[in-house]
């Protein structure tokens, strides 16, 4: 389950909540293989997202930056990054770090 967010809102006879882990982190990572921040990504900079509340939050792109859309799981949207497709990817922090990708966190997008 990736989140309690995907379980049905009515109960399902046979399923059952067993246990909850520890939460994770809940804030969105920048990563970027050329810029240490949203502030140092270049003017007109692509950023790619699968979130419309990353690219909402975003609005306006730092820079004149153009958000885009970007599919697939977490390696395939890092590869896209560094084949270049874009200069940038937002991601969940949680993700990340559960997946051992945290090294290639650029910043920690503050909430606000």
């Amino acid at each position: 389950m990736h989140s309690l967010k995907d379980l049905p809102t009515e109960p399902v006879p046979g399923l059952a909540l067993v246990a909850v882990p520890p939460r994770e982190s809940c804030g969105d990572a920048l990563v970027s293989n050329t810029a240490r921040c949203l502030a140092d990504l270049p003017p007109r900079a692509h950023v790619g997202t699968g979130s419309r509340r990353r690219i909402s939050q975003l609005a306006p792109p730092p820079s004149g930056s153009a958000c885009g859309d970007i599919r697939g799981n977490v390696d395939t949207r890092l590869r896209k990054l560094d084949e270049g497709e874009y200069d940038a990817i937002i991601l969940a922090e949680a993700g990340l770090k559960r997946l051992g990708w945290s090294h290639r966190i650029a910043e920690v997008i503050p909430p606000a």
